[in-house]
């Protein structure tokens, strides 16, 4: 079965990664797992996007593409893959037919009200798939690669849990109102060392924790805690029921944290954007959030 990073949505219009797929499908702009071709103009093969139609925590691989078939005898993306089998050890061959940038992701926060991209259309209104897809072959030809654009953290952590597991975390970069960071410093675990010594900006804090319910509120509490002028403090995520019913997925996301309210388990991996700050008139930490974009959790 052959494989590729990228592919080219007939829903959206453009050519995302697998993970923006997962968070399009989520966000219901994206219809079909199978609504994906090849980004060739001159190539109409079927790729299908799997487990993107599964939660994060239903999920037993992170989203990906699969091919099935064969590339047109035109496409010059089938061709360069033939190339790229037979000179593995070849960067350039690696990296010349991609569309996207992987080395840098930006982190929106503000989720899109529109596609950004100038769609071509036909007369009737539907997109002319052949025309959007040698306008975009035309942008990557004059060296225009963009940055995969996502306004949740959720594909953040998979790629995350990705690079470490491939030790590449210092390799690839978060950009966030144009300023890049990598991974590693990015993704922070939660330790008991003093507050000082965490950093002065918002950073991916994570910690294994259990999430507790407060009449329509929710707490997430970490396990570990942070030390503030030689005090232990307990570290918080305070939801509220505002905050929850804001959310474009409010349903789901009152939902399981319910289900999580009922389990007791150091399983349950959080992760938040944000930067701790110390409550004066309680004795936790809290981790504040303006959306549940910048919240999720994993299961070890």
């Amino acid at each position: 079965m052959m494989k590729t990073e990228e592919a080219y949505s007939l829903d959206y219009g453009d050519v995302v990664d697998a993970e923006k797929a997962h968070e399009l499908y989520w966000d219901g702009t994206i219809k079909n797992k199978k609504n994906f071709e090849c980004p060739d103009p001159n190539c109409s093969l079927q790729i299908t996007c799997a487990n993107i139609d599964k939660s994060r925590d239903e999920m037993k691989k992170s989203p990906h593409f699969r091919i099935y078939d064969e590339h047109s005898s035109k496409c010059d993306i089938g061709k360069n893959t033939e190339e790229k089998e037979e000179q593995k050890n070849s960067n350039k061959n690696r990296t010349e037919n991609k569309y996207i940038d992987s080395k840098f992701d930006i982190l929106l926060f503000q989720r899109p009200k529109s596609h950004s991209q100038k769609l071509i259309t036909k007369s009737n209104g539907e997109i002319d798939h052949k025309k959007q897809k040698l306008k975009l072959k035309q942008e990557k030809n004059k060296n225009e690669k963009r940055n995969s654009e996502y306004f949740t953290i959720k594909p953040l952590i998979s790629k995350f849990e990705k690079y470490k597991e491939d030790n590449v975390l210092n390799d690839y970069f978060i950009k966030i109102r144009n300023y890049p960071i990598n991974y590693a410093d990015m993704f922070v675990k939660i330790s008991e060392k003093e507050l000082n010594l965490y950093s002065n900006y918002k950073r991916i804090y994570y910690g294994t924790g259990n999430v507790e319910r407060k009449g329509n509120n929710f707490a997430i509490e970490f396990t570990n805690s942070i030390i503030s002028e030689g005090s232990y403090y307990s570290t918080t995520i305070y939801i509220t029921e505002k905050l929850i019913k804001k959310h474009y997925m409010n349903r789901k996301w009152k939902r399981k944290l319910e289900e999580l309210a009922n389990l007791e388990s150091d399983e349950i991996i959080f992760f938040v954007y944000s930067k701790p700050i110390v409550k004066s008139d309680y004795p936790y930490i809290n981790f504040p959030i303006t959306s549940l974009n910048f919240l999720d959790y994993r299961f070890k």
